[in-house]
């Protein structure tokens, strides 16, 4: 798979995410993208640190799955 995308929508947040895969000089190379939006005003500071965390969380979990 080079190419993972999901729409998301809960009660807090709503929009599109898109991971890609490529592999550059012997690594793979992992490029996230995202179009979130918060629906309440008070959560759209902290979306982007939210998000952060929950790609960490994909990629260790992916690490692990993988045995690396």
């Amino acid at each position: 798979m080079k190419r993972y995308e999901l729409d998301m929508d809960n009660d807090n947040m709503h929009g599109h995410w898109v991971g890609s895969f490529s592999y550059d000089n012997q690594r793979t190379v992992v490029d996230f993208i995202e179009n979130i939006t918060a629906k309440k005003l008070v959560l759209k500071p902290f979306v982007g640190m939210y998000l952060k965390k929950q790609q960490t969380a994909y990629m260790a979990d992916l690490k692990k799955a993988l045995g690396l």
